[in-house]
């Protein structure tokens, strides 16, 4: 729910702000009216420190607020978060030229940064790194086989289907589901008080 509601075909960007700092406008004037029935002591219901607790605020209003600093800084701002949402999309130069955004920013910093690393390192952490991407792939390829056969006899044994689950892309991340000794399903049923045949 909007305190303002946007304008619709409104060119001006600060027009909620000059709606808003006209409604301070009305409210200083209103209160600092001579008399004014809300801070007169004879129209004031409450205790003496509910008086001057009001009467407090609105000083302390009159003093603080500065209209002109208040829309300065919002100005400010608001120019800062849409430059900032301009980074973040990505800008078209002058000229045409698609700048990239800041997050294809960072992610060609951090392919740089292990290109550096990779041309930095010696053999031996070189042959260390190699063998830990030959690792991640077989112990991939592993719990493929191992989801692969699960599913197909899950498959074969309550839809008398057979299911088969390609392998992933190398490059592709893969996210197989944590197998329990009691199984796939076997904590779920463990839990649901089922007994569960042996071998």
């Amino acid at each position: 729910m909007y305190l303002y509601p946007p304008l619709k075909n409104s060119s001006n960007p600060y027009a909620h702000l000059e709606e808003f700092v006209g409604d301070v406008q009305v409210l200083q004037k209103v209160l600092n009216i001579p008399g004014m029935p809300v801070l007169a002591e004879e129209r004031l219901s409450g205790s003496k420190s509910d008086k001057a607790t009001m009467l407090d605020l609105v000083t302390k209003f009159n003093e603080v607020w500065d209209e002109e600093m208040f829309v300065a800084q919002y100005k400010d701002w608001y120019d800062l978060v849409k430059r900032q949402q301009e980074l973040n999309a990505g800008t078209v130069s002058e000229d045409g030229e698609q700048q990239p955004s800041l997050s294809e920013l960072a992610e060609a910093i951090r392919e740089t940064e292990i290109e550096l690393s990779i041309a930095m390192a010696s053999k031996d952490q070189l042959d260390m790194v190699r063998k830990r991407l030959e690792d991640l792939r077989s112990s991939k390829a592993k719990r493929h086989a191992v989801l692969a056969s699960i599913v197909q006899d899950v498959g074969m044994r309550e839809l008398d289907e057979i299911i088969i689950v390609s392998p992933p892309e190398e490059d592709a991340t893969a996210e197989f589901p944590k197998l329990s000794e009691l199984g796939l399903f076997g904590d779920q049923l463990t839990m649901s008080g089922e007994v569960l045949p042996l071998g």
